[in-house]
């Protein structure tokens, strides 16, 4: 098992990180929160909601447990594939990859279909 945490600003993903506990990943979403959000509570996750609802409506906090059951080449695949949505572009000579290729709300969506079956939904 790992932990994922991720961390939304008005629903778009700012920051994900991999753990390998889940105190491990409270204590980067402690850090994190430190570094760029202004954070001085204590490192409970109980503190934290509470200081997120009172201070910071734009910012929504995740930590997933996760099963390692993918195998490395299926990351791989999805991280390439990630890439190649970002940055492969087409011209008439044919496909390049482009640093400056902005992004819209279809790269999001793509994005979110590749990253989906290795984080599975919670139970409701």
């Amino acid at each position: 098992m790992f932990y994922i945490l991720a961390v939304a600003d008005r629903g778009l993903v700012s920051h994900a990180e991999a753990f390998r506990t889940r105190k491990a990943a409270e204590e980067g979403l402690v850090n994190y929160l430190r570094e760029n959000e202004c954070y001085d509570g204590s490192g409970s996750m109980r503190a934290i909601r509470r200081w997120l609802r009172e201070h910071d409506e734009r910012l929504s906090v995740e930590i997933v447990e996760q099963a390692e059951d993918f195998g490395a080449e299926d990351q791989m695949a999805a991280l390439r594939r990630i890439y190649d949505i970002l940055y492969l572009d087409l011209s008439k000579s044919g496909e390049f990859y482009n640093q400056d290729k902005t992004w819209d709300a279809d790269t999001t969506t793509a994005i979110a279909e590749i990253v989906r079956p290795f984080f599975p939904r919670p139970p409701a």
